[in-house]
């Protein structure tokens, strides 16, 4: 078990440089008008606050683009040709690739996230910034584009020269692999491999969703490049379960949301939201995206597991929820199964050098969490005792040796917290009246 840290690099101080950050959504999804957005829009949003609404930080001054997900936009037929074939990536590219290019200063600070396809999209522009770094404008990165799309490989030596640093690509569980038809060969968009890490990303994290199950949503992994810094962790749930705007309500996608934000508060500004609780992991269940599906569906995904597709492999880092959460899978009505945790000893997956801990703003709000479960469960305690005092009983006149009368007895309700030990009382005062002057 382990808790990865950074390699030691320079304090980021205060700048005069701007941050740019593009967030591009996952599948169809616009955080801006969906009930339950995905973490991409989440941490937009985080960040939006703490700029002053994309403005400025107490770093540096900040620029924020986000841009829906594949298919959000489009109506009808075409909306759902989008979701199946990506038609419409290669303008989420362009519009990325081009908010950078059009404000990118030198020692400025360039950060990509997305999600799904919009992960697989942030990926290409940050391949993009490496290789012809920002172009004058669109018609001339369209031409370059066409040129690379040839089967030929780059010219390393005179497409990096202008190479953009990126300080961080954060990505939810990249999908968005593009085919060839009618084979159905993947084919590197952009004559970019699907899997690279650029040398100019700095900071790589990918969330991986362990308990995906379908065969369209097959992962892309990073492949280590040797010089940024990657960190690539399995997190328990299906594709939306890490990267969230699921059709089921579940607490799952904060997890990783959560460490995300951890992972990012070493270089950028971004609050710790108090709303922002850590669910209860003994109560959170993976869902089984491939079974719950509807059968013309699951005939278009296919099942595959995240071992099946190799994703998985002895040196996987698992974050420790995973092991964590609900232990027992409920029963699928299909002979094809989820992953269960005890799944990855059949790789030879060593836990003390597999299994990483949750990072400091985990640990602390999972402490928070406990402690508000705490003090419910006291004041449970305390009601209960409460209801099982025998009552008083009122019915006649009730008088004591100090003379006083029922009318003197007062109770307090409701119940009263004692802010300092969590626990709650009930409190009862007796008022003397006092005597009645006779004239």
């Amino acid at each position: 078990m382990e808790r990865i840290a950074w390699p030691s690099r320079p304090e980021v101080g205060v700048s005069n440089g701007t941050e740019l950050i593009v967030l591009c959504d996952g599948t169809g999804k616009n955080g801006h008008v969906d009930k339950d957005p995905t973490n991409v829009f989440h941490l937009y949003r985080l960040l939006e606050v703490d700029s002053g609404g994309g403005r400025t930080t107490k770093r540096r001054k900040r620029n924020i683009l986000y841009i829906p997900g594949v298919g959000a936009e489009s109506k009808g037929v075409p909306k759902y040709l989008a979701l199946v074939f990506g038609k419409t990536i290669v303008e989420m590219i362009i519009r990325a690739y081009m908010f950078i290019a059009e404000n990118y200063r030198p020692g400025d600070s360039v950060c990509v996230f997305g999600y799904s396809r919009g992960a697989f999209v942030a990926r290409k522009v940050a391949g993009l910034l490496h290789r012809i770094g920002v172009v004058g404008g669109r018609d001339e990165l369209l031409t370059q584009w066409q040129r690379r799309e040839k089967p030929v490989p780059w010219d390393k030596v005179k497409d990096t020269k202008h190479s953009v640093p990126i300080r961080c690509l954060g990505v939810w569980d990249t999908v968005g692999a593009i085919y060839r038809n009618p084979e159905c060969e993947e084919k590197d968009l952009l004559g970019i491999p699907d899997a690279e890490l650029p040398p100019n990303v700095e900071v790589a994290l990918h969330v991986l969703a362990y308990h995906e199950n379908r065969k369209r949503f097959r992962v892309t992994l990073f492949e280590p490049n040797g010089k940024s810094s990657l960190k690539q962790i399995w997190f328990p749930g299906a594709h939306s379960d890490v990267g969230g705007g699921g059709e089921k309500p579940t607490e799952l996608p904060r997890v990783s949301l959560i460490w995300m934000i951890g992972e990012l508060r070493g270089f950028m500004d971004i609050s710790d939201n108090e709303r922002l609780e850590y669910p209860l992991l003994a109560d959170l269940e993976p869902s089984d995206a491939y079974n719950d599906s509807p059968a013309w569906k699951r005939a278009v995904d296919k099942f595959e597991t995240r071992l099946e597709s190799r994703a998985l492999q002895p040196t996987a880092k698992v974050h420790q929820t995973l092991r964590d959460i609900k232990p027992e899978v409920k029963a699928s009505h299909s002979t094809h199964r989820q992953l269960t945790f005890h799944d990855l000893f059949s790789l030879r997956w060593n836990i003390q050098t597999g299994l990483v801990l949750c990072n400091t703003l985990e640990i602390l709000k999972q402490s928070r969490s406990l402690s508000k479960v705490v003090r419910k469960e006291h004041l449970e305690r305390d009601r209960k005792r409460v209801m099982s005092l025998p009552a008083f009983n009122f019915s006649r006149p009730l008088s004591t040796s100090s003379g006083l009368k029922v009318a003197d007895v007062q109770t307090e309700s409701p119940i009263e917290e004692d802010t300092r030990s969590g626990e709650h009382r009930w409190s009862i005062s007796i008022r003397k009246r006092a005597p009645r002057v006779t004239m």
